[in-house]
């Protein structure tokens, strides 16, 4: 009669899974308990879905080990399908937090063209020439105006202005250069 012990090394395999086994079953154990239910809640969505695919990944892949070992192919089964929609959902929340990660765009742009469309119809009394002015400075063409720092003038002894004296300043040049010099001298009101 032919020898029907199991050799040792199958042995030593089959407990070894029997360990595996059991490893994975308290794992199981933990990731379903109330405790880790309250602690998923806690995650940020980004983590909270890494985490619902990862179990997603987990299932399959024991469902497929589970197909092998009972012979079927887990190729022609339908947990193929499943795989693949696992994998469209990997590609998506690493795309998810891949936009998370990035830095994160200015919140607000000046729009140059709508800003000098303001201060155009701000300033009154502006002939078709200054208006032509503005227009070309909006447009980022010839500029009319130069900007020459005063050598006299120390920047480290400048005071600072307040909003509204920078504002009243800032009009005071952009009248000089868009209004010829006239009778009045300044046609914008105090601020």
């Amino acid at each position: 009669m032919a020898d029907l012990a199991i050799p040792a090394v199958v042995q030593r395999n089959v407990s070894q899974l029997e360990i595996a086994v059991s490893d994975l079953q308290r794992h199981i154990r933990l990731l379903t308990s109330p405790e880790s239910r309250e602690s998923i809640q806690l995650l940020s969505p980004a983590d909270r879905a890494s985490y619902f695919l990862a179990i997603a990944k987990a299932a399959n892949a024991l469902f497929c080990l589970h197909l092998r070992t009972t012979g079927q192919d887990p190729e022609k089964h339908g947990v193929k399908s499943e795989l693949e929609r696992v994998s469209v959902y990997n590609d998506k929340v690493a795309a998810a937090i891949d936009r998370s990660m990035a830095p994160s765009r200015p919140t607000s742009a000046i729009n140059v063209p709508a800003a000098n469309r303001f201060i155009e119809h701000a300033i009154p009394d502006l002939t078709e020439e200054q208006k032509q002015k503005v227009r070309e400075i909006s447009r980022g063409g010839k500029r009319s105006m130069t900007w020459v720092r005063n050598p006299n003038e120390d920047s480290q002894t400048k005071k600072k202005l307040s909003v509204s004296e920078a504002a009243a300043a800032f009009l005071a040049e952009a009248t000089k250069d868009l209004v010829p010099t006239a009778p009045r001298q300044n046609p914008l009101p105090d601020i």
